[in-house]
């Protein structure tokens, strides 16, 4: 995503995404499969069992984790639609 995201800026695309935008891109990309991740308390099988759910779950996370860390409603909303 890096590297399409250079090469974008690079070819001078339009319209040129800010660096925000660029952030919120990798954020989406990062937390897309988060969704696999077991908790500790789950000793069931592997994370494979999340492998038809780990959007969803992913999307969930992404929605309860980045306020934390200053997104607001509508830059979480663009990181969890991206996820899905």
């Amino acid at each position: 995503m890096a590297e399409l995201l250079v090469g974008r800026h690079q070819a001078n695309a339009t319209p040129p995404f800010t660096l925000r935008q660029c952030i919120l891109s990798m954020a989406a990309v990062l937390m897309h499969d988060c969704g696999y991740l077991k908790t500790a308390a789950d000793g069931d099988g592997t994370s494979a069992k999340f492998t038809y759910t780990h959007v969803i779950r992913s999307a969930v996370t992404a929605a309860s984790l980045l306020p934390q860390f200053g997104l607001n409603v509508a830059e979480t909303d663009v990181v969890v639609n991206a996820i899905r």
